[in-house]
């Protein structure tokens, strides 16, 4: 919607960033926001049991878990922002600079991540813990998609007066 409020037509490269947001974002809400139980577990009172505030407490131990349930967490994490970052800068050229699309991956982590605060609350206990490593692993992985889209595809958006990478301000 906000492309199509910049009153310009999109090429085919932008709609095809377009469509495909489309279809991605719906299974990152499905991913991070479903399995929202119907019923409590009992009462855990709020507290820092629903919050992890501490930076990289949680992905350390999940690097020491191993193979683990710790690191499908780790992994997964890290994964669920790449193709954002991938697909931000095909769909708009504001995304095309490094920070810009890093900014909106922050948001969009921080926005889930209080989302799942706000549904533990509704339900009364924490089914998703509200954990700042999640934000610092899906930013990670926003970083990797976009890098992603420089290796491959960013020479295609260059113009002749552009400095090779200079989108990295």
């Amino acid at each position: 919607i906000v492309l199509i409020r910049e009153g310009r037509d999109l090429g085919i490269g932008e709609r095809f960033g377009v469509i495909a947001l489309g279809l991605y974002l719906p299974l990152v809400v499905g991913v991070t926001l479903g399995g929202i139980p119907i019923g409590g577990y009992g009462d855990v009172p709020v507290g820092w049991a629903w919050a992890n505030l501490i930076p990289f407490a949680t992905i350390s131990q999940q690097l020491v878990d191993g193979l683990t349930s710790g690191m499908r967490q780790f992994t997964g994490n890290l994964l669920l922002l790449v193709p954002l970052g991938f697909l931000l800068p095909i769909a708009s050229p504001r995304f095309r600079q490094f920070r810009k699309t890093l900014v909106m991956a922050v948001m969009v982590s921080f926005g889930i991540e209080i989302l799942q605060l706000t549904i533990s609350a509704v339900v009364g206990f924490p089914y998703r813990v509200f954990d700042v490593d999640d934000l610092i692993l899906n930013t990670a992985g926003a970083a990797l998609g976009w890098a992603g889209w420089r290796a491959t595809l960013g020479w295609l958006y260059e113009t002749p007066d552009q400095a090779p990478y200079s989108d990295y301000r």
